[in-house]
């Protein structure tokens, strides 16, 4: 018998300036990048997202918590990305298993 999971996401639509931003890092920045952060990719709506999974129900305050988490993860590896014009979504994602 399958299970059903919801979990939230929040983070960032993964186009225009901060698709750009992250194509131009070195391969091997990336592959570094990618062991590193926490950060990671969901689609919704056929769109894709670079964000974080939230675990547990949080309170507004854990939730601007964790926008400047990753905020301060893509500016780890794309100084110039200025996030402060990009909205940040939320948004839930259903998994069977």
């Amino acid at each position: 018998m399958s299970s059903l999971e919801v979990r939230i996401f929040l983070g960032y639509l993964l186009q225009g300036e901060i698709a750009v931003h992250l194509s131009q890092r070195s391969q091997a920045l990336k592959q570094r990048w990618q062991l590193e952060t926490p950060l990671t990719q969901a689609y919704w709506q056929e769109r894709e997202y670079i964000g974080l999974f939230i675990v547990e129900a949080s309170s507004y305050e854990q939730l601007k918590q964790t926008e400047e988490a990753i905020k301060s993860q893509l500016q780890v590896y794309c100084p110039k990305l200025n996030l402060d014009k990009h909205t940040i979504y939320l948004f839930p994602q259903v998994f069977l298993s």
